[in-house]
């Protein structure tokens, strides 16, 4: 009882300060005209939807140890191994001569390597005129030293290659609805929030 009077002492002393202010300042305060934003006022304003907003831009930084292989190079590339350890070249070119352990190899999709390569280089041989490349596997962080990427991209159940969901959650298409950009979930006995005390 005593917490339920001290809660109304408290909320009735807020409203007695409050709203003469709120009256003055409806009644006595002169209204402003909009300003146009200055160069530096776009940091108080909200962008529906909320996108992260970098104020400047990254400029690319790529490491001279980073040795991307043009189109010439690739169209040499003949194998590349099951494991994608050891690639396969039919001849030396002036990019693969550039190419030393340590560094990173990249390239755009090729016949002989369709979704591109990102590796680390281990070993670089010839033989028979072939040049042999051995690598492990990089990451963009050791390709890339400093840069930004931005994507948009609606997506639709056609880009979900796999999904993990707790048991009795499962993704359908209902039939007869012709919306194939549309996600939809079938629910049965699953607990979605729960608190315990």
């Amino acid at each position: 009882m005593k917490r339920f009077v001290s809660r109304v002492i408290t909320l009735a002393t807020l409203l007695v300060l409050v709203l003469p202010l709120s009256g003055m300042a409806m009644d006595d305060a002169p209204v402003e005209p909009l300003s146009t934003p200055g160069a530096g006022d776009y940091d108080h304003f909200i962008y529906l939807p909320v996108i992260g907003k970098n104020t400047f831009f990254l400029p690319p930084i790529v490491p001279l140890t980073t040795n991307s292989l043009p189109p010439e190079t690739t169209q040499q590339l003949t194998s590349v191994s099951s494991d994608g350890v050891t690639y396969t070249f039919a001849q030396m070119t002036t990019a693969l001569a550039a190419v030393a352990p340590g560094e990173i190899m990249v390239a755009a999709p090729s016949n002989a390597a369709p979704d591109g390569f990102l590796r680390r280089v281990t070993a670089v041989n010839t033989s028979g005129g072939q040049v042999v490349v051995q690598t492990q596997a990089a990451t963009l962080e050791d390709a890339i030293q400093q840069g930004e990427i931005h994507i948009s991209k609606r997506l639709t159940p056609a880009d979900i290659r796999s999904m993990s969901a707790l048991p009795g959650v499962t993704l359908v298409k209902p039939a007869g609805m012709m919306l194939d950009d549309s996600f939809f979930f079938d629910i049965k006995n699953v607990v979605l929030y729960s608190i315990t005390r």
